[in-house]
């Protein structure tokens, strides 16, 4: 706590604790029991830090807590606490979120998806840089090359990988069914985690067919196509 106001070095920060609902207990002590005193607005005000030793002011700090199960967080605790529950993702945003995100992501990692190289591009920023250097030196001003914003340097074009097929594809199908029948949580981890498991097998198989290696008949393309969906989804990720 004490460290959460040296960073921010305000007395009255936004502290939020992610997923209070797994703390531990062991021989070094009971966070619980800390946080019932740092809390509760009648407690606070002298917060004893163990560790310096000193009565800390912590009446002005803001706590936020997350948690998925209000059941494991201790009774005392959750008294003191406002409850605010939020809904998960449904699933068109799952699907969205998969398209847009997660799926993209996913294949960059894996070296389905590779960066673009513009040789063009590259070439007419050279020959703008010659033209830049020679009218710099004949007219003797100094003349500063155009800078990079962050914008453009984070905006990379990306184009699959050599030997990838075009018709390699994760469906809609696909996708519904894995957030219907695989992955209901309320967030989309599982569901990165299952779309990461495809796309690395995905790209098990084109290595394998590029370089003629036989594959065991749990990893190897089952069937004609390089589309993922609805119907060949378990040989992927198995069954639900």
């Amino acid at each position: 706590m004490i460290q959460c106001l040296k960073n921010t070095g305000s007395m009255n920060p936004l502290i939020l604790i992610d997923e209070i609902d797994k703390l531990g207990r062991d021989f070094r002590g009971d966070p619980a029991s800390a946080l019932l005193e740092v809390l509760d607005p009648n407690q606070n005000g002298s917060f004893s830090d163990h560790f310096l030793d000193v009565p800390i002011d912590m009446s002005q700090v803001l706590f936020m807590c997350t948690a998925n199960d209000l059941s494991t967080i201790p009774g005392p605790l959750l008294d003191r606490m406002e409850i605010v529950q939020l809904s998960g993702y449904d699933v068109p945003e799952k699907i969205a979120i998969a398209e847009q995100y997660l799926i993209p992501k996913a294949m960059k990692e894996s070296g389905l998806l590779v960066e673009k190289v513009k040789e063009e591009v590259e070439k007419a920023v050279a020959e703008e840089a010659e033209k830049e250097a020679t009218a710099s030196s004949t007219d003797g001003a100094d003349k500063k090359a155009p800078e990079v914003t962050p914008e453009e340097e984070e905006e990379k074009e990306f184009v699959r990988g050599d030997g990838v097929p075009e018709s390699l594809t994760i469906d809609a199908t696909a996708l519904e069914s894995l957030v219907r029948w695989y992955c209901r949580g309320a967030g989309v981890r599982n569901l990165e985690k299952h779309i990461n498991k495809i796309t690395r097998k995905l790209a098990l198989q084109v290595v394998a067919e590029k370089e003629g290696t036989e594959l065991t008949d749990r990893s190897k393309r089952k069937s004609d196509s390089w589309s993922v969906t609805e119907e060949n989804l378990d040989d992927y990720v198995g069954k639900p």
